[in-house]
């Protein structure tokens, strides 16, 4: 279903060429200790406009993923955000996103062309020492107005895994809040059956966002909003859109931020609570002004 709507997206063509590589930094150049969490962040370097991708990582056998962190992706809208599973022995990272408008690398006016933007940095560690070799295949559609399917070449990233020295390195408590963002309703007849959905993203640049919680609560509500854990695009319960939609991103310590989108339509009903205030403040009026009169 995942693949079907990227191809609707991109009303893909029927010939292939490659139009992308992937790339990776290991635990930012430092050395890599058993036991000891390090980072893999992989990044797309597109050779002309892509404006879909979707692929598969292949860790090895005694590598296991501690967590993924996309809050720094150059994907703004995800299909199948970047999820481990597991694959027979060993854990494989499948992901489906879409970036409409377009990505043809990072530009800045401090250096010349472009560079390759980062898709996602994988969190993992090696129970033991040794070299394990990490495998990332993907595919990507262009902005060609066909939307032509793209093959990323294959890309084996070494990793060279030393014994653990013992002791760890300080934790860093992390007690800086999400950046502050805008959840958008929207809707499209390629996503949902053209039913309303809202879409969000942000940024935690300190231990980086763990997940997303949706709400839609009706005016006039009492207690609590009742969370439920949800990605980019999520499909709104309330299609009338009388609802009002929060949106609330955590970070991997807990800090949290929450947005919301007001009721695009305010709609005519009345609540139950709004009714019977409405009553009783007729009763005390008529009762206050029959005891005006008999005076």
């Amino acid at each position: 279903m995942k693949k079907i709507l990227i191809l609707c997206f991109l009303a893909l063509a029927p010939f292939i060429v490659r139009a992308a590589e992937f790339s990776s930094v290991v635990n930012s150049g430092k050395n890599v200790e058993a036991r000891t969490a390090f980072s893999v962040e992989l990044l797309l370097e597109p050779k002309g406009t892509v404006n879909g991708i979707q692929g598969t990582v292949i860790l090895p056998v005694g590598l296991s993923v501690a967590d993924i962190r996309f809050d720094r992706s150059i994907i703004p809208l995800w299909v199948e955000s970047p999820h481990a599973i597991r694959s027979g022995d060993h854990e494989e990272i499948v992901f489906s996103g879409l970036v409409p408008g377009g990505f043809s690398g990072l530009l800045s006016p401090y250096y010349h062309g472009s560079r390759p933007g980062t898709l996602f940095t994988i969190r993992a560690t090696a129970l033991n020492e040794g070299v394990y070799e990490i495998l990332f295949k993907g595919m990507t559609y262009l902005q060609d107005g066909q939307g032509t399917e793209s093959s990323v070449p294959p890309l084996t990233a070494s990793i060279t895994v030393g014994p653990h020295r013992g002791g760890e390195a300080e934790k860093r408590i992390d007690t800086t809040v999400p950046e502050a963002f805008l959840p958008v309703v929207s809707k499209s007849p390629l996503i949902f059956n053209d039913r309303w959905f809202v879409s969000f993203d942000t940024k935690d640049t300190e231990s980086g966002i763990n997940y997303y919680e949706v709400a839609e609560v009706q005016p006039g509500s009492f207690g609590e909003p009742l969370w439920k854990r949800a990605a980019s695009p999520y499909e709104l319960k309330d299609q009338t859109l009388e609802s009002v939609v929060y949106v609330r991103a955590v970070d991997h310590d807990g800090n949290m931020i929450t947005e919301e989108v007001r009721p695009q339509n305010k709609g005519t009903k009345a609540h139950p609570w709004i009714i019977s205030g409405i009553l009783l403040l007729a009763i005390l009026l008529f009762i206050s002004r029959r005891k005006l009169y008999e005076k």
